[in-house]
Formats: structure tokens, C-alpha cells, sequence
């Protein structure tokens, strides 16, 4: 890796695989595993969002302390259920699915 760009890249991939891992590696809403890129992060309760985990967010400046406290927020979903949440068609879960033994990575 020779560019910062590279290794922000890097680093994001990195990061969602492990977030993907760390909430059992499939959506909470439709019990179906995927490939990474296919999952989002909902969060439960908006009200409680300090920053938005977007694949964008995954980078140097956020450690893996702030964004593992930020996923703890929220649930891992695939790309058509948090559609379907967020325009009506499906229930938002309630409770994070992210597993704690991960939680010191």
C-alpha cells in the first residue's frame, strides 16, 4: 500500500468485515448471509446516533473503539431489508446484534 487512499481502502474493508463478523454474519431481519458489501448498519435508535456508519466513516480518523461503539447501536442488515425499514415495509429490530467478545479488538 503505497497512498493514504490505499490504505483508507484498506482499512474500511477491514473494518466492515470485522463488523460483519462481530454481528454474526447475516441480517437480523431476513436471517440470510451475504456477501459484506451487501449489509448496512440501522440503528436502533436514531436519537442515540453520534455519527453515521457509512463505509465512508471507516477510516483512520475513527479507531475501532469509537466505531465499536457506534455499531454497538445498531443492527446488521442486509441492503433490501434496511430499504424495507426505513420506508415502512418491515419492523426496525430493536436490539443490536453485535457480539461482545469482539468488543477489545
Amino acid at each position: 500500500m503505497s497512498n493514504s487512499s490505499e490504505k483508507k481502502g484498506f482499512w474500511r474493508k477491514t473494518i466492515k468485515h470485522y463488523i460483519v463478523e462481530a454481528c454474526g454474519n447475516k441480517c437480523c431481519c431476513c436471517n440470510e448471509s451475504f456477501e459484506d458489501c451487501c449489509y448496512d448498519l440501522h440503528h436502533t435508535n436514531p436519537e442515540k446516533k453520534d455519527f453515521n456508519c457509512s463505509a465512508r466513516q471507516y477510516n483512520g480518523a475513527k479507531s475501532w473503539l469509537k466505531v465499536r461503539d457506534e455499531v454497538c447501536k445498531c443492527v446488521l442488515v442486509c441492503a433490501n431489508c434496511h430499504r424495507l425499514i426505513h420506508n415502512g415495509f418491515l419492523a426496525s429490530p430493536t436490539v443490536s446484534n453485535f457480539n461482545m467478545d469482539y468488543y477489545d479488538w
